[in-house]
């Protein structure tokens, strides 16, 4: 990690010593693995420069999460030059003390790939003893795309070769491959799809909220690919698909999700800031906020 660049504190708060963190932010400011639209590097730094326009008091939560957490923001993770594999075993040095301590790991991207080093981190420590929740457009379950098996396409796959039970929210665009793939294996349950949810909640049927918790494990992993909400309220991603979840079906998973399981890390990735569009890099600094005042 280069200790020269400037961090902007999440929230813009003051810095709590690593020591005494309840929370540490990790930016893997990579774009390596992207296979269309560019700019998740900058992705990283755009969330925390919004967080400090955050209001402190959440008026859902009522309550101010920050007063009663001690976070740390790390420099970011100098990943420059790296390929896939170097890549995934830089997160996962980076991650393993935080994962190690059982400290709430935050992992800022960057594209999705970043996800598979921190998952390598907490397999090493819990094995097959947490799921995977993903929030996502695409199912990424590809063995390996453009030649790459640790492409941000084939995160789920890694997951999946891992043992790591898993449950995906907002998937609507897969090839036929990944589809077969989700049959032969049985894994069609743990996937809600974007259709049936929009479908659900015109409908009023709220018991899908309740099937998807059932599928998880009591500790949780949240990895959110920014794309997973729809592109009218999250244009700043590489690869947008329509017909996309919006901010309170998001909170609704999330509400009940952690209202039963410990959440013990997230990531939060593809954001690909649009210069003088502030709007999707708010939404991320707010969902981090969000997700760290109903986990912790």
């Amino acid at each position: 990690m280069s200790d020269t660049v400037t961090v902007t504190p999440f929230l813009g708060e003051a810095n709590a010593s690593l020591e005494k963190a309840d929370v540490a932010i990790l930016s893997v400011p990579y774009e390596g693995a992207v296979s269309y639209g560019g700019g998740a590097a900058n992705g990283p730094s755009a969330i925390l420069e919004a967080s400090t326009q955050v209001e402190l008091y959440d008026e859902t939560l009522n309550k101010e999460t920050i007063r009663n957490l001690n976070v740390h923001t790390l420099p970011p993770l100098d990943v420059a030059g790296l390929n896939s594999e170097e890549l995934a075993e830089q997160v996962r040095l980076a991650a393993k003390p935080h994962v190690d301590a059982e400290r709430f790991l935050a992992t800022l991207g960057g594209d999705h790939s970043i996800s598979i080093g921190v998952l390598r981190a907490y397999w090493e420590k819990y094995g097959d003893q947490f799921t995977v929740l993903q929030f996502d457009a695409h199912a990424d379950m590809r063995e390996e795309y453009d030649g790459n098996p640790l492409s941000h396409a084939c995160v789920m796959r890694q997951v999946y070769d891992m043992g790591i039970p898993f449950v995906s929210v907002g998937i609507r665009s897969l090839s036929a491959f990944e589809k077969k793939h989700l049959t032969w294996r049985g894994l069609s349950e743990r996937i809600f799809w974007a259709k049936d949810i929009q479908r659900w909640n015109k409908t009023g049927q709220g018991a899908w909220l309740d099937e998807l918790t059932a599928l998880l494990g009591s500790k949780v992993y949240i990895t959110f690919d920014v794309d997973a909400m729809d592109p009218a309220i999250m244009p700043a991603t590489g690869t947008p698909e329509p017909g996309g979840l919006d901010w309170y079906t998001v909170n609704d998973v999330l509400d009940r999700v952690c209202a039963s399981r410990q959440i013990i890390g997230c990531d939060i990735n593809e954001l690909a800031p649009i210069p003088g569009l502030h709007a999707p890099d708010f939404l991320c600094a707010r969902l981090l906020y969000r997700i760290l005042g109903l986990a912790l």
